[in-house]
């Protein structure tokens, strides 16, 4: 906090740099982790300096404009994965005996619960299986160290049916979904450059609505060297939703993702009916659950509406709908 406080002075009084003293800073778990909050022409160096947060937080750069961050290492603790051996697999094997590695979370029923939990394989050599991912329903532990956890689905089964070399003895990670290492929410014209990340709760790197137009130069996503870490990253390592002007990813390192590697997308919503002349009912897929209450409404007032063939998905054209209010 004393941190935050210290760039927010700074910003409200004019200076455009900041220099972050090299050294380890450690965050609580809030979820509103807003390091940089409506910044405006600002330059902040952090060189030398490690952030270790604790899920769900994050460093957060919120509604801010023309700002650099630069520098900075992120990591974890406690981690926000955990990961260990295949003892053994069980009946139809939605049920598998996992012994957990030193050092990393066991992963009883309150660190499973209330969670989306991925289960990734991995073989011996830490290279990930090729494979749909599962999910970890619950656990109990019967061991030291160990636990048999029930999967969601049948996965396993059926990738070994179908030839997957899974084995005794390689390993399974799993990722909680919960939080994000970086995200720029409502941002124009933010540089990123000469980041590394070693663990994410959920998302590496999100941006999310704004005018967009940011710059990642030179972020890696990596797992933190001599750890025997398995997963760098539980979900996606860079994911840009609904900005304005797409992001430049540039000279960038991404890599050991619990789920997409790069993924940039808007939303595609399903005119259900028109209702008048200039009505029409839209179904809003995909911004039911908004990141935070600060995010844009997923269609702002002045929006234009493009509209395309469900068939073929060929541009049809706008066809003069525009907002006259913003929609919640």
């Amino acid at each position: 906090k004393k941190l935050v406080d210290e760039i927010k002075k700074a910003a409200e009084g004019g200076k455009n740099t900041f220099t972050v003293r090299p050294g380890n800073y450690h965050f609580g778990d809030s979820k509103d982790t807003w390091i940089i909050a409506g910044v405006t022409n600002m330059v902040v160096d952090a060189a030398g300096a490690t952030f270790w947060f604790e899920a769900p937080s994050g460093f957060g750069i919120l509604a801010s404009r023309r700002v650099t961050v630069k520098g900075v290492t992120i990591d974890y603790y406690p981690l926000c994965f955990s990961q260990g051996k295949i003892a053994e697999f069980h009946g139809d094997m939605k049920q598998v005996d996992v012994l957990i590695d030193p050092g990393f979370p066991e992963v009883g029923t309150n660190w499973l619960r209330g969670f989306i939990v991925k289960a990734i394989y991995f073989n011996g050599q830490g290279h990930i299986i090729p494979s749909v991912q599962d999910w970890a329903a619950s656990s109990e532990k019967i061991g030291e160290r160990t636990y048999r956890v029930k999967l969601r689905e049948a996965y396993l089964y059926k990738y070994r049916q179908d030839g997957a070399e899974i084995h005794i003895g390689d390993s399974l990670a799993f990722g909680r979904r919960y939080g994000h290492a970086v995200k720029v929410l409502n941002g124009a014209d933010i540089t990123l450059e000469d980041i590394t990340i070693h663990a994410a709760p959920s998302m590496a790197v999100l941006e999310a609505g704004g005018e967009g137009g940011n710059q990642y130069r030179r972020i890696k996503v990596i797992r933190r060297p001599e750890t025997g870490r398995l997963l760098a990253s539980v979900a996606d390592l860079f994911h840009s939703l609904s900005v304005k002007r797409g992001p430049l990813v540039e000279d960038c390192e991404f890599s050991h993702s619990g789920d997409d590697g790069v993924n940039i997308r808007g939303f595609l919503q399903l005119v259900l009916n028109k209702t008048g002349n200039r009505e029409i009912l839209v179904l809003n897929r995909g911004y039911d659950k908004p990141y935070k209450k600060e995010n844009p409404a997923p269609f702002a007032e002045g929006t234009v509406f493009s509209f395309y063939d469900p068939a073929t998905l060929a541009f049809i054209g706008t066809d003069g709908f525009s907002l006259e209010k913003g929609l919640t």
